[in-house]
């Protein structure tokens, strides 16, 4: 008797054991294939979201809901939606007061983003006037703080028709 129940109970181990290396085999299957779809989303996801961008704009969406959307429903950072933005064709202030809205940025940050989407010093100095209504310093410190050169930044400044002191020499010493 001992025996036959030595025999059941190996049987319902072996069975066990059977079943958790299916669970396992299962797991590890659903794992990699999630891998690389991930591996495969994350390759061409400054395309999806240049492509998104631009189906939202033809809408009718603003920049500010375009880069909320961006945000929330495809977890892009501030560089991705400001890539995305100005991939959609969406002007420097736009682009500007969106990423403000949508990731509460400052303005050094939101110049920071918008050189690496490609935006000009000029650009950059009119859309933190206009999205931040910023001082002359303020734009100064932004645009240096996002890499400009002095002649960039002086440029920049008068062509929003700011007045230049020797203040801004201060800034790069």
């Amino acid at each position: 008797m001992k025996n036959s129940n030595q025999k059941t109970l190996n049987k319902k181990r072996r069975k066990r054991t059977t079943t958790y290396r299916m669970y396992l085999l299962v797991a590890i299957i659903m794992l990699a294939n999630f891998a690389l779809t991930t591996i495969t989303f994350a390759s061409n996801d400054q395309t999806v979201l240049n492509d998104l961008a631009i189906e939202m704009k033809n809408e009718g969406m603003s920049a500010h809901e375009i880069a909320i959307a961006l945000k929330n429903d495809y977890n892009a950072a501030g560089q991705e939606v400001a890539k995305a933005l100005k991939a959609a064709e969406h002007s420097g202030e736009e682009v500007a007061g969106a990423l403000k809205s949508a990731y509460n940025k400052s303005s050094k940050e939101i110049a920071k983003l918008m050189k690496k989407a490609g935006y000009g010093a000029k650009t950059i100095a009119a859309s933190l006037k206009s999205s931040y209504n910023a001082s002359t310093k303020t734009i100064a410190k932004a645009l240096a703080s996002a890499g400009y050169g002095i002649n960039k930044v002086i440029s920049a400044l008068e062509s929003i028709g700011k007045s230049i002191g020797s203040w801004i020499y201060k800034i790069y010493s």
